[in-house]
């Protein structure tokens, strides 16, 4: 943290006394957004424990955005944990004495939040109950969030929705495109106007991700005029639209045992489809396991019923990013020349989608 806002004066913000707590650098925590993760543990009760979450450096408007982010993720949260509906262990936070959920000094926006327990234990014990439990648990936000309402600065720079039962666009449901969709397609079509080109450039030479760059412009060679094709089709049809984590993956989905622990890192939080989440969740923890795919989704439809176009937007969501994931990585690190703490679990990541791409 900065030297010119140390820890002890974010926690007294807070209301917290470090001197009383045993805390605990996470670095990234294995994030890659720039951001920073403390745990705070009482000495005197262990059982006690914080989240210090410092997000990525901003600017003054980066900050402002940051700022009215962190609002919306407490306010679905909010919402999601009021319903009926038993749920996971979501992140819980903490007011400082403004009264904000967050604190801002030394140009850094920083949350306290309760510290989620268990750990992402799903690729080291890969378990039938675990993945009903993750589906069940997610089909359950899902449900809960379908009546929380976007404020009207939350639908900026989205599609116009269309009106359903002479609903306004601050109520709900929601009916239309998927972001997620024009944003898939405007990515494959930066890639092969000029970005494809430029990364081929820097892959054909010495690189830090020696073949992997390589590999990864093979398949989006081989992929992506087939799933443009997919993804444009899918656009012609409309989609209930909701909040969505869209960010939900194998390292932030806990567990204690089998069961769903919690969820952690809400910061991708935005209007898409229920696709979104699914294929996310599910391509990260099964990869291309069909009968595993079967199993989530039937699991997943016990509580929320998904439509046909649903269901092949999972599919093409699924698809897309794990062609897609890859290209970005390559831009951030080749032609961006970002740093990381540790570019092995990056190459650990990308290998995983290039092992799933070389099956289709």
């Amino acid at each position: 943290m900065s030297s010119t806002a140390p820890i002890r004066f974010i926690l007294a913000e807070f209301g917290i006394d470090a001197l009383e707590f045993s805390i605990d650098d996470k670095g990234s925590n294995g994030g890659y957004s720039g951001g920073r993760i403390w745990k705070l543990t009482s000495k005197s009760d262990p059982n006690q424990s914080y989240c210090l979450k410092q997000w990525p450096p901003a600017d003054a408007k980066q900050s402002k955005r940051q700022q009215n982010q962190i609002s919306l993720i407490n306010q679905f949260l909010n919402h999601v944990t009021d319903s009926q509906n038993p749920l996971c262990i979501l992140p819980t936070p903490i007011q400082s004495k403004t009264g904000l959920p967050w604190v801002d000094k030394g140009g850094r926006i920083t949350e306290l939040q309760l510290w989620i327990p268990g750990r992402p234990t799903f690729w080291e014990d890969p378990t039938d109950e675990k993945l009903i439990n993750a589906c069940r648990m997610l089909a359950r936000i899902h449900q809960a969030a379908e009546s929380y309402a976007p404020r009207r600065e939350h639908t900026t720079n989205l599609p116009p929705f269309r009106k359903v039962q002479n609903a306004a666009i601050n109520d709900v449901p929601l009916i239309g495109t998927p972001p997620g969709i024009d944003r898939r397609i405007e990515f494959i079509d930066e890639l092969n106007g000029d970005l494809r080109n430029r990364i081929g450039q820097i892959a054909n030479r010495p690189n830090r991700l020696g073949l992997i760059p390589t590999n990864l412009l093979q398949n989006f060679d081989r992929l992506n005029a087939n799933l443009r094709s997919e993804l444009s089709t899918l656009r012609q049809l409309t989609f209930k639209l909701q909040f969505c984590i869209r960010d939900l993956w194998h390292d932030h989905l806990f567990f204690q045992d089998e069961k769903v622990s919690g969820i952690v890192d809400f910061g991708a939080l935005a209007i898409d489809s229920v696709a979104a989440d699914l294929s996310r969740m599910l391509g990260s923890l099964i990869g291309n396991e069909t009968s595993k795919w079967q199993m989530g989704l039937q699991e997943y439809s016990s509580i929320r019923e998904l439509s046909d176009a649903e269901r092949q937007l999972i599919s093409v969501y699924d698809r897309s990013t794990t062609m897609l994931a890859g290209m970005n990585w390559l831009k951030w690190i080749l032609l961006e020349n970002r740093t990381f703490e540790s570019l092995e679990p990056i190459k650990e990541r990308i290998q995983r989608l290039l092992n799933r791409l070389a099956q289709w």
